[in-house]
């Protein structure tokens, strides 16, 4: 008689423990299925929000682009890409306002890097703004350096314009993105330029 009150024991023992197991995973896996659904949702909604900001950035910084292309094309003279001095006049000439269109437009950085197969030299017009004031950045041949294989200038050399996927930067310890965008005259291609 013990033994078999021992069995039923063991039996209910035993089924209650597979029960329990067997509902834990029912409503674990329900549990997960409402989390990825209710996460789904509210990532949607965020997307959502926040979209017509990322958007308003997008069209900034393609606008200060475009600005400092303006800017820089309104003021240069075909007949002094032959000639570094000039360029460097030049580049000297429009440096503050280059720099106020940066500010300006509440953006940390603008820049226009010239190609030194059309324009001699290596030149750049590049500032970085910290705290309300602009830095030049010194200059470079983006070929000699061998910064024309980095994805910012070919592929806004190959396709026109060009967003970099995000990447950390280590002067700003921020991750950020930039855009850039080629700038031909006159079927030359002159220098990329972006934000």
């Amino acid at each position: 008689m013990r033994r078999i009150a021992t069995k039923i024991f063991l039996a209910v023992f035993f089924t209650a423990i597979l029960s329990s197991i067997i509902l834990g995973a029912i409503f674990y896996s329900q549990s997960v299925s409402m989390i990825s659904e209710s996460s789904d949702k509210d990532l949607a909604s965020l997307v959502s929000l926040n979209a017509g900001g990322v958007q308003r950035e997008i069209t900034k910084i393609e606008s200060l682009s475009d600005q400092l292309i303006n800017l820089v094309v309104s003021r240069l003279d075909a007949s002094i890409y032959t000639d570094s001095d000039k360029m460097q006049t030049f580049e000297k000439d429009i440096e503050k306002t280059f720099g106020e269109a940066v500010i300006t437009a509440g953006n940390r950085s603008g820049w226009i890097i010239f190609d030194p197969l059309t324009v001699d030299g290596g030149h750049t017009l590049s500032v970085t703004v910290d705290n309300g004031q602009f830095a030049v950045s010194p200059e470079y041949d983006v070929r000699a350096e061998g910064y024309a294989k980095d994805s910012w200038w070919a592929d806004a050399e190959k396709n026109g314009t060009f967003w970099t996927a995000p990447y950390f930067w280590e002067p700003w310890n921020a991750t950020i993105i930039s855009y850039s965008k080629l700038v031909k005259i006159d079927g030359k291609q002159l220098w990329v330029a972006g934000a």
